[in-house]
């Protein structure tokens, strides 16, 4: 029997389906136990190429993370992820705000 990803139905036509793995893939750069931040230049330049190159690819997919700070980055080997999906939203939308998260920003957006 076919599953609706095989099968796309019109309820679920143009839908975006991205898998959460539930194990850690990387370290952590920052976290109430341990600050893994870049000491130098060459880690901060690897950091940004990694970081730009994820923000990228979210935006060509018109999607904003909209929740990047060092505790949503991790690393894995000599590379970095963005990390923490939950407050992803459409580019050009007015965010999805959860209940309980405080959202800074011009009050007429």
């Amino acid at each position: 029997m076919a599953s609706p990803k095989d099968s796309p139905s019109p309820e679920t036509e143009g839908v975006i389906y991205y898998a959460v793995d539930l194990e850690p893939l990387g370290v952590p750069l920052l976290s109430k136990y341990s600050d893994q931040r870049p000491k130098n230049q060459a880690e901060l330049k690897s950091l940004t190429t990694c970081m730009l190159s994820g923000v990228q690819d979210l935006h060509n997919a018109n999607y904003g993370h909209t929740d990047s700070r060092w505790q949503n980055i991790i690393q894995c080997g000599n590379s970095y992820r963005l990390i923490d999906l939950e407050f992803v939203c459409k580019l050009n939308e007015r965010p999805f705000t959860p209940s309980g998260y405080v959202r800074k920003a011009r009050p007429d957006l």
